[in-house]
C-alpha cells in the first residue's frame, strides 16, 4: 500500500479529509491509464448505476458512492486478477494479476478508513451472490460498461483492451 491514500488540509474550520483513489506502481496498469479511466468512471457513474439500497443518498458530488462492486467488475474484465472484500467496509477493490492493488471508488468515502482484505471474491461471486441479487447488480453493470466504452473511445483509451468485454447479451 502507498503510505497515503488520502490528503489532509487544515482550515480555519478544522481538518477537511480528501480521500483519494487507489493508485499503485502496476506492469498492466500505467498511471496515465489509471487516470483516463478515473475520468471516464466519474462520466460514467449515475444514480442509475449506484446500488438501489443507498442510491437516495447518491449525488453529483460524490459520484463514486455505491459504485464499487460494478466497477470493480469492469477492471476485472479489462485486466483480470481478484476482487477485493473489505467486509468492515462493505467495499470491493481489484487486485490485477501484477499483484497490484487499484480500487477506483475508495473516493466515495469522506473520511479516511483502514481497509481490510477479508476475503477475495470473483466476478462470479459478485454476479451471483444475493447481495448482488439485491442490488440489481447485473444490470447496473451492463449500463456502466455502456457508459464507460463509449467515455474511453472518445478519451482515446485502448479500446482494443475493450474486446475482452463481455457482449452484453452474454450477461442475461
Amino acid at each position: 500500500m502507498p503510505p497515503s491514500t488520502s490528503s489532509t488540509i487544515r482550515t480555519a474550520f478544522g481538518i477537511l479529509i480528501f480521500v483519494k483513489n487507489l493508485y499503485q506502481n502496476s506492469q498492466l496498469l500505467t498511471q496515465k491509464d489509471f487516470k483516463k479511466l478515473e475520468k471516464a468512471f466519474e462520466y460514467a457513474w449515475s444514480k442509475e448505476t449506484t446500488s438501489p439500497i443507498i442510491e437516495d443518498e447518491w449525488s453529483e458530488d460524490n459520484k463514486a458512492y455505491g459504485q464499487c462492486a460494478i466497477t470493480a467488475l469492469i477492471i476485472c474484465d479489462l485486466y483480470g486478477g481478484r476482487i477485493i472484500y473489505d467486509k468492515g467496509n462493505l467495499h470491493v477493490w481489484n487486485e490485477l494479476p501484477d499483484g497490484t492493488q487499484q480500487d477506483f471508488s475508495r473516493k466515495q468515502y469522506k473520511e479516511d478508513l483502514i481497509f481490510t482484505i477479508y476475503k477475495y471474491k470473483t466476478k462470479g461471486d459478485l454476479l451471483s451472490d444475493n447481495y448482488g441479487r439485491k442490488t440489481q447488480i447485473t444490470p447496473r453493470y451492463q449500463l456502466l460498461k455502456q457508459r464507460l466504452e463509449a467515455k474511453l473511445k472518445r478519451l482515446k483509451f485502448n479500446v482494443n483492451s475493450l474486446v475482452i468485454l463481455l457482449p452484453l447479451n452474454r450477461l442475461r
